[in-house]
């Protein structure tokens, strides 16, 4: 797999209960780092999935979260610590979004400065902000090569 110097490429795989759909599948991926919403440098590694039909078209996406500098290793992920997961479905314009509550991060291969690959697996436990609805995302794996050129929006879907 290559990557120019400008797009990740890659996958991102895992099944989903009480998503979008029982199967997330998806070689749109990004890679990149940003520094919102926090004051530390972490990287975002995103899936997005498109569904077509029916209209309006839906997107589900599937992010992960950890610190600049982060080696390969296990991570416990949360709400808001470190390390974070997230799902999110629905129309570009009214996504929900689930937030991880608990789960773990496996980092196979951690992105670096001069060497931006990940490799990893992650399953979590996500609750929809002030609901009780959930999501449990299971046998998570992605592999990216390649940078995205800007910052990702935490959390978005796109067209």
């Amino acid at each position: 797999m290559t990557a120019s110097k400008n797009q990740t490429t890659g996958e991102f795989s895992a099944d989903t209960i009480d998503g979008e759909s029982p199967t997330f599948y998806t070689t749109d991926v990004k890679l990149a780092i940003s520094s919102n919403p926090v004051p530390d440098p972490y990287w975002q590694a995103i899936g997005i999935q498109t569904f077509p039909e029916p209209l309006p078209q839906r997107q589900a996406a599937l992010s992960v979260y950890f610190p600049e500098g982060t080696t390969p290793d296990t991570y416990t992920l949360t709400e808001n610590g470190k390390y974070r997961a997230s799902y999110a479905f629905g129309t570009l314009n009214d996504p929900e979004i689930y937030r991880a509550t608990s789960g773990t991060l496996i980092l196979k291969v951690a992105p670096k400065e001069g060497d931006p690959r990940l490799e990893g697996s992650v399953e979590f436990s996500a609750k929809l902000q002030n609901s009780v609805e959930t999501v449990e995302i299971k046998n998570g794996r992605f592999v990216m090569t390649g940078l995205t050129p800007k910052s990702l929006t935490p959390l978005t879907l796109r067209a």
